[in-house]
């Protein structure tokens, strides 16, 4: 299985120097379907657990929201953080990873069980 990881900005604790700014991704208009997109963020499969904690790296005043967990749907890979950033900037999403959403019916087409099966242990 191929999975693209997405929304990995510079200023985030797993970006680097050379991925682009988060704040070129905030956005002044609302999603339509942001709700749904927020529920599939969250519904994603965790593939790396992550102890780690992470800040609000636009506005530090609002202090921890979480941990940055990898989740998938099998198809793109993205850290627990990004539902976050799109609830409370209205962070811009790639076309392509919406419109991956909107095929699966807002819904994770996979399971736990599905990725469990993929990783070959040796």
């Amino acid at each position: 299985m191929k999975i693209k990881t997405i929304c990995v900005f510079k200023e985030l604790l797993y970006g680097t120097d050379d991925d682009p700014s988060i704040k070129d991704y905030i956005s002044n208009k609302e999603n339509a379907n942001k709700d749904k997109i927020i529920n599939y963020l969250n519904g994603g499969v965790c593939v790396a657990a992550c102890t780690a904690v992470v800040s609000d790296v636009i506005n530090k005043k609002n202090g921890d929201i979480g941990t940055p967990d990898a989740l998938t749907d099998g198809k793109f890979q993205w850290y627990a953080d990004l539902s976050y950033y799109v609830e409370k900037y209205n962070l811009e999403l790639p076309k392509e990873f919406i419109d991956n959403m909107v095929k699966n019916n807002w819904k994770i087409p996979i399971t736990d069980k599905d990725i469990e099966e993929d990783i070959e242990y040796i």
